[in-house]
């Protein structure tokens, strides 16, 4: 029985995640005094790390700073694999993270406008900004 419950658990978090991460979509804002990021799909953010930029393809001109990145997650919207395969560039190029919002999460930003969320339990996001769809529908 244990068994069961252990496979059904990851599903049932997921969509709990997605279900908070849905319904706050509509808090993003970035406070121009402080500077304090409000992710539209995660909440605030206290802190936000980049460890690096993915740089192999010499044409790679992709390196935000902090406040671009937090910018991205400022916009962000959750999208699904198939929103993310029909409507947005994968670029050869990406910067990766760590930021600290309702829990702890490892992000990766393509240039082309998404990024990967991955929390410490292995759960997966996949999050993009509307403004930079290549198919905006």
């Amino acid at each position: 029985m244990s068994k069961h419950r252990h496979q059904t658990y990851p599903c049932a978090r997921r969509a709990a995640l997605l279900a908070v991460l849905t319904l706050s979509a509509s808090c993003a804002r970035i406070d121009s005094r402080t500077n304090a990021i409000t992710s539209s799909a995660l909440g605030p953010i206290a802190a936000l790390e980049i460890h690096g930029y993915q740089t192999e393809n010499p044409i790679c001109q992709f390196r935000p700073n902090a406040s671009e990145v937090g910018e991205f997650f400022a916009h962000a919207i959750v999208i699904s694999r198939r929103v993310h395969h029909d409507r947005y560039d994968v670029w050869p190029c990406s910067a990766h993270g760590e930021l600290q919002a309702n829990e702890r999460w490892r992000w990766t930003l393509n240039a082309g406008g998404s990024a990967e969320l991955t929390t410490a339990s292995g759960d997966h996001v996949l999050l993009a900004d509307p403004a930079q769809a290549s198919d905006p529908r």
